[in-house]
């Protein structure tokens, strides 16, 4: 966020706060995500998403017999 093209907005100011609380624990990383994505959106910062599909929440993908 050292570069962020304004740093005056509502959300930028929410999401530098929240930046804290999630290092110290005190929201969880989807919930700074949320916020970091709504302070992109108000910067017009496009934000892309990845979604992992057939796992369930918090499962990371595991590698196939052929790509070992």
């Amino acid at each position: 966020m050292k570069e962020w093209p304004s740093d005056d907005g509502e959300e930028y100011v929410a999401a530098v706060k929240a930046c804290v609380d999630a290092i110290t624990g005190k929201i969880s990383p989807e919930h700074f995500r949320k916020i970091l994505l709504r302070a992109a959106n108000e910067a017009g910062i496009a934000a892309l998403a990845v979604v992992h599909q057939g796992l369930e929440a918090g499962q990371l993908a595991q590698p196939s017999q052929q790509q070992r």
